[in-house]
């Protein structure tokens, strides 16, 4: 048996349903400013289940309660080193009453599991634990040394990631494997993502003299207007792909006042906005300038 077929003959769907049931249990909603909402718990059952496999395991303290978790196998020395990367955070649950299914129970119902990074990517991340435990189990020498990475914060601001790369492990990988879901498809491309945050400053006013105030929220409704415009414009700017979806500028997030307590019947003091921009690699670089486009639309003078 070549080594090949005797590492998939190791591989036990059941195993690999169980072991992503057992991540979705364990919450990993990360909600700043409280302290146990954090990836924490996950990452450290699947340090434990790595050790218990015999892996060589180092943890990465990215910040506090936010540790990588990276399993090796093989040797370096011998040849090149691949990872297969996936991410121990998920994005929040929302109204759990808007469930089917508990996000945080695992049901499986008619061969599908139900929760909360089921797809996105608890069950990523455990096949690819379950595939370097089949190679591991099979005896193959691997030409080169294999690295299974579950970090952090994926979804916000890639810290796990950003780390890594800066450490001797990150340094030395070759190449890497997402093992992200895209539909049961390789996917051989990926768009970048630019976050733009903005923060407007105005002048808080009771909401029944509005011309004593500056509302911060007019000019950042004006640039959520001027979101379509400018998705337009890159997709013009940017050479199509072969595999990628087209540039896509989406707004996600709208805060007013951006410290404090909101209030309908008071003009905040500043608003903020994120919004998150997807492009492909091939936008070309405007000439002559570095300075940011304006937005003609996001100021308002003072009142007289």
């Amino acid at each position: 048996m070549s080594a090949l077929k005797s590492a998939l003959a190791r591989v036990d769907p059941d195993e690999l349903i169980a072991l992503t049931r057992e991540l979705i249990r364990i919450p990993s909603v990360v909600r700043p400013g409280d302290p146990g909402a954090t990836e924490a718990a996950v990452a450290a059952h699947v340090e434990e289940w790595f050790r218990q496999e015999g892996f060589d395991v180092e943890v990465q303290a990215v910040a506090p309660g936010r540790p990588n978790v990276l399993a090796m196998l093989g040797d370096r020395a011998v040849g090149p080193t691949l990872l297969l990367e996936g991410h121990t955070d998920v994005v929040t649950e929302g109204d759990p009453g808007q469930w089917s299914h508990p996000p945080f129970e695992a049901d499986v119902v008619d061969g599908r599991i139900y929760g909360r990074g089921a797809a996105d990517m608890k069950s990523g991340l455990a096949a690819a634990m379950i595939a370097a435990a089949a190679l591991k189990r099979s005896g193959a020498r691997l030409g080169g040394r294999l690295v299974v990475g579950a970090l952090v914060d994926e979804e916000a601001d890639m810290l796990g990631v950003k780390h890594l790369v800066q450490t001797p492990l990150g340094r030395e990988l070759t190449a890497a494997i997402i093992c992200e879901p895209e539909q049961n498809e390789l996917c051989l491309e990926q768009r970048g993502v630019v976050w733009a945050r903005v923060t407007a400053r105005g002048r808080m006013a009771h909401g029944a003299m509005p011309e004593a105030g500056v509302n911060p929220i007019v000019a950042l409704s004006a640039l959520v207007r001027e979101a379509p415009r400018l998705e337009r414009r890159l997709r013009m700017l940017c050479a199509r792909s072969r595999y990628l979806r087209p540039p896509t500028v989406t707004p996600t997030v709208m805060t007013a006042p951006v410290k404090g307590v909101p209030q309908s019947n008071v003009i905040p003091a500043s608003g903020a906005r994120r919004a998150r921009c997807r492009c492909s690699a091939r936008l070309p670089r405007r000439r002559g300038s570095t300075r940011p486009a304006r937005c003609r639309h996001g100021r308002r003078s003072r009142p007289r």
